[in-house]
């Protein structure tokens, strides 16, 4: 980015066709593609698959299937602790979520219900190696510029009294 001179330069984004630039001088971002909706529901795809929007407009239905999700903003310190003691371990992603994903089948009633808790409590169960997102080489590399090449253990550690739920 330009400094006082009034230049500035903008980044380009690789696509398909080649370079592209990431925004319109002058116009702000590109509009996004027709047929969504403030909320970023595609409209047209929705209706193209016999779907519509649920009452409140936190899902859809389509297909015989009611469809909700509910997005939420990273945990903070209370709920990421209360998060470990219910799992019964003090080692947890540095961010977690508590958004859901919740599919009805509407004839049977089936539910299926996905959430980072029940994720993460089948990852301890089943006792998996830790996991390392795309940012973690980002991340890793930070650290080591600020602290060293001395990296922190990656173990999970479960308390002693059983605790975290799950028979076994």
């Amino acid at each position: 980015i330009g400094g006082l001179s009034g230049t500035r330069s903008t980044p380009k984004a690789e696509g398909f066709g080649g370079p592209r630039m990431s925004h319109f001088p002058g116009r702000g971002p590109p509009a996004p593609p027709s047929g969504l909706d403030d909320s970023g529901l595609d409209m047209r795809a929705i209706k193209q698959a016999g779907g519509k929007v649920l009452p409140g407009g936190d899902g859809v239905i389509i297909g015989g299937w009611k469809v909700r999700a509910r997005n939420t903003r990273i945990l903070g310190k209370d709920a990421l602790e209360e998060l470990e003691q219910r799992l019964g371990t003090s080692h947890l992603p540095e961010m977690v979520y508590g958004s859901t994903l919740e599919l009805t089948h509407e004839s049977t009633g089936v539910k299926l219900h996905f959430n980072a808790e029940d994720a993460l409590r089948e990852w301890l169960q089943e006792d998996l190696p830790p996991l390392k997102v795309a940012a973690a080489a980002v991340w890793e590399r930070g650290h080591k510029a600020r602290f060293g090449d001395e990296m922190p253990k990656a173990s999970k550690t479960r308390k002693s009294d059983g605790g975290g739920g799950g028979g076994g």
